[in-house]
Formats: C-alpha cells, sequence, structure tokens
C-alpha cells in the first residue's frame, strides 16, 4: 500500500516536472517569436514570399508585402525616393497658413 502511494506521488512530481518544463519552452519561443519584434515597431518585408534583407535586392516594380504585428500592406518598389517627402510636402500644402 505505501509502496503504491509513493508510486503514484513519485509519478505526479515527474509530470509537474514535465509540465514546467513545457511551459518554460513555451514562453521562451514566445519572447524569440518574430511577432514578438513586430510588436516593438518592427516590419516584415517579403517578395514573393522571402524575406527582403536589403534595398539594394529589391527591383524597382518589385511587389512587397509589408507585415506589421496588426496585419499586412501592399506595397510596389519604386526608384528609391522616400514616399515621405512627398507626403509632407502635400500635407504641408493642403493645410494652408495660419497667419
Amino acid at each position: 500500500m505505501a509502496l503504491s502511494r509513493q508510486s503514484r506521488q513519485a509519478v505526479t512530481r515527474l509530470f509537474e516536472r514535465a509540465k514546467a518544463r513545457e511551459d518554460s519552452a513555451s514562453k521562451l519561443l514566445d519572447a524569440l517569436s518574430y511577432r514578438k519584434v513586430l510588436e516593438r515597431g518592427f516590419a516584415l518585408v517579403t517578395a514573393d514570399g522571402a524575406p527582403v534583407r536589403s534595398a539594394a535586392a529589391v527591383a524597382t516594380g518589385t511587389m512587397l508585402d509589408i507585415e506589421f504585428h496588426d496585419g499586412h500592406v501592399g506595397a510596389t518598389a519604386n526608384s528609391g525616393e522616400r514616399p515621405t517627402k512627398r507626403r509632407k510636402a502635400a500635407a504641408k500644402d493642403s493645410q494652408g497658413s495660419l497667419f
């Protein structure tokens, strides 16, 4: 009877340790996930399903997929001009003058 009780306790401890290891591995995997990087404000850019690692590797006209933490946006590569320059100028023109 005592051996049976000790065996059950040993098996219970074995399962508890296995569960603790699983929880630890799960937390580590979650911390190392690229999705956590996206939550910090970065984006994953892909072309034809492959990650884009440099601007020089992208030809003008290439269709790009930009993944943020909350979804995807499609884009087409241009000649390297930053679109923010045009947007700022357009916003400045459309706002009007305060004076």
